[in-house]
C-alpha cells in the first residue's frame, strides 16, 4: 500500500518532536490514578462502547471483526502528531503512547490467542512483531528527541514548529491518500458501518473531556492518544487470525474516517485551549 511508508515516516517526525518538546509536570503526570484511569478508558471503556455500537446497529461480521481490532488497539504512533496539533501535553501523551502500545502489543494478543486457541508460537510471533515495530517508530524516536533536547545546543522549539509544519503536509497526504484508496469502498459501504465508526472515533477524540478537573492541555493530549487506535496492531492480528482481505480493508476504512473526525477534533481542542 502507497500509504505505509507515509505513515511510518509520520510516526517517526511525530515521536521525534514529541520528544524535543518534553518536560516533565511530576505532580500530574506521573499521578498513578490518572494512568490507571487511561489505561482503563482505552482497554475497556472504548472497547466496550464499540461492541455495544456493533449490537446495536447489528453489522456485518467483517466490519464487526474490523472496528472490534481497531477499538482494542490502543496507542496508535501519529496520535503525536495530533497532540501537537490540539497544543496536547507532549509528555503525558508521548508517555502514554509508549505505555498503551507496549500493554496493547503483549496482552492484546495473548487475550485474543486464549480466545481463539491459537498455539503458544503464534502468539508469540505477534507480540514479537508488534512490540519491534514499536520500539522501531515509538520508542527509539522518542529518545532520540529527548537526547538531541538534553544534549544539543539547538533551539528545540524551532526545529519541533519545522517538523510539525512537515508533519502536518504528511498527516495531510496521509488522509487523502487513505481516503483516495478506498473511496469507493467508503462509497459502497452502508450508512450503519460509517455512523458507527464516526460515533466511536468522535467520543474516542474527545474522552479527555471526563478528566474534566485536569488542565485542559492534558485532557486535549488524552482525547488526542484515545481517539488514533493503533492500525499497526489491528492489521496484524487481522493478518495473523482471518488473512481475510475484507477485515483489512475495514481496518483502513475506519483509519481514513478516524483521521478525519481527529484532524476536525485537534481543531476543536487547539481552539478551546487558546481561548
Amino acid at each position: 500500500m502507497i500509504i505505509k511508508i507515509p505513515l511510518i515516516v509520520l510516526s517517526l517526525i511525530s515521536m521525534f518532536s514529541i520528544g524535543l518538546q518534553f518536560s516533565k509536570d511530576k505532580k500530574t503526570i506521573l499521578d498513578k490514578n490518572l494512568a490507571l484511569f487511561a489505561i482503563i478508558l482505552n482497554l475497556i471503556l472504548i472497547p466496550g462502547i464499540a461492541y455495544l455500537l456493533i449490537q446495536v446497529f447489528q453489522l456485518e461480521d467483517v466490519y464487526q471483526i474490523a472496528i472490534l481490532l481497531c477499538a482494542i488497539s490502543p496507542g496508535g504512533t501519529s496520535g503525536a502528531i495530533f497532540i501537537i496539533k490540539s497544543k496536547g501535553d507532549p509528555f503525558l501523551g508521548g508517555i502514554l503512547i509508549l505505555g498503551l502500545n507496549t500493554i496493547g502489543s503483549i496482552f492484546i494478543p495473548i487475550i485474543v490467542s486464549l480466545s481463539l486457541n491459537l498455539n503458544a508460537e503464534d502468539s508469540y510471533l505477534i507480540i514479537l512483531k508488534l512490540l519491534s515495530i514499536g520500539i522501531g517508530i515509538q520508542g527509539l524516536p522518542l529518545l532520540f528527541g529527548v537526547l538531541v533536547r538534553n544534549k544539543l545546543d539547538i533551539n528545540h522549539s524551532v526545529w519541533s514548529h519545522k517538523l510539525n509544519q512537515f508533519a502536518n503536509l504528511l498527516l495531510l497526504f496521509c488522509i487523502l491518500s487513505l481516503s483516495i484508496e478506498n473511496y469507493r469502498h467508503l462509497l459502497e459501504i452502508s450508512w450503519d458501518v460509517t455512523l458507527t465508526i464516526l460515533i466511536l472515533t468522535s467520543i474516542a477524540s474527545n474522552s479527555g473531556l471526563l478528566f474534566y478537573k485536569l488542565p485542559m492541555n492534558l485532557q486535549s493530549a488524552i482525547s488526542a492518544v484515545t481517539g488514533i487506535r493503533n492500525l499497526t496492531i489491528a492489521l496484524v492480528l487481522a493478518e495473523f487470525l482471518w488473512d481475510d482481505s475484507a477485515i483489512s480493508l475495514g481496518i483502513m476504512i475506519y483509519g481514513a474516517l478516524m483521521y478525519i473526525v481527529a484532524y476536525l477534533n485537534s481543531i476543536f481542542w487547539r481552539k478551546k485551549i487558546t481561548v
